[in-house]
């Protein structure tokens, strides 16, 4: 498995892999989607992931700026 790097501004590559981690409320989620946008915006060829949860799982669809996601539980 590779390791897991925190970000710290550097260089991430060409085509980065970057997972969120959320939470199972969805009031966080939704302060969690700028972020996720301007991730987006940062990194558009990046393989961005969010793990969440069931509970958010319909938000985490339906946000265009997340390839793939799970859930916590």
């Amino acid at each position: 498995m590779p390791e897991l790097i925190r970000y710290a501004g550097e260089h991430l590559g060409a085509k980065p892999h970057i997972v969120v981690l959320g939470s199972c409320k969805v009031g966080n989620f939704v302060v969690s989607t700028p972020a996720l946008q301007g991730l987006r915006r940062r990194f558009p060829d990046a393989a961005i992931g969010f793990i969440g949860s069931e509970l958010t799982a319909d938000f985490e669809q339906a946000l265009s700026s997340i390839d793939w996601r799970c859930s916590w539980d």
